[in-house]
């Protein structure tokens, strides 16, 4: 790799470990919520504290997503194609949000660390103790909104497909080759309805995007059609902004034709 193009790498990375706050419009949320893990005779000095902090993540995204929910949510699915009719509401969300609490927690912080305490909250009569923490979880409201859309949860909005306004910042455009290069990739594709430039400058431009779809499915049709020469380096993603390095390695000049030769004297 290049020196200069090393520094700028670990430039762009310093300065956005030292952001204070994510960029973009996403609405995120401070939870205070009591994580409680059954503690297993094997576990290692820090394994029931993760558990006991993932599972406050998981309750608090879980209340977060009841405040989104429609308040019909509980009632028996009306016959759905598929559905379970013996799943709880409580099982339905859980399949809804997946597994992984931490894709929708921004960060944590532990508020009260109690530690061992006898298991009051476990169900399996073989656990006698368990860990436990109070934590304070960032959850990101915008994704867990879009999460259970997608999963059929929430009414679709009205009129059509949802458009998305994103703001797409480019690091390392230093040539107006390497601008139009990604301006047409994003025109490729079919869900973009709008680009519009909104800051140009040497090494940085800003762009408004219009989309049908999410920000997640814009970046990952746009790395993934990049043209050839066109390298895109995801480096921030929030639910309407997008900050990406640009790596731009021009095409080589034809060769000249030979049917395009002057005839010789």
């Amino acid at each position: 790799m290049r020196p200069w193009r090393a520094t700028r790498i670990a430039a762009l990375a310093a300065a956005l470990c030292a952001a204070a706050a994510p960029a973009g419009a996403a609405e995120v949320r401070r939870i205070q919520a009591l994580g409680v893990a059954p503690l297993a005779e094997d576990a290692g000095p820090a394994a029931p504290r993760d558990a006991a902090v993932r599972a406050a993540a998981a309750q608090a995204v879980a209340q977060v997503a009841r405040e989104l929910l429609p308040t019909d949510f509980d009632a028996p699915p009306p016959g759905e194609p598929g559905a379970d009719a013996a799943a709880t509401p409580d099982e339905r969300l859980a399949g809804a949000l997946g597994d992984d609490p931490f894709a929708y927690a921004e960060r944590f912080r532990i508020l009260e660390d109690r530690g061992e305490r006898a298991a009051v909250q476990s169900e399996d009569p073989e656990v006698e103790r368990e860990y436990v923490v109070l934590a304070e979880i960032s959850v990101n409201v915008t994704r867990v909104e879009e999460r259970l859309r997608q999963a059929g949860l929430l009414d679709a909005p009205a009129g059509g497909p949802r458009v998305t306004s994103i703001r797409l910042e480019l690091q390392g455009v230093d040539s107006y080759g390497a601008y139009a290069a990604v301006r047409q990739a994003l025109l490729d594709d079919p869900a973009v309805t709008e680009v519009q430039p909104q800051e140009i400058e040497r090494g940085r431009t800003v762009l408004a995007v219009e989309s049908d779809g999410d920000v997640e499915g814009l970046l990952s049709r746009l790395v993934r059609s990049a043209p050839p020469g066109l390298q895109l380096v995801p480096l921030e993603s929030e639910a309407e902004s997008v900050v990406l390095l640009v790596e731009w390695t021009p095409p080589a000049p034809a060769a000249p034709d030979a049917a395009d030769e002057p005839l010789p004297d």
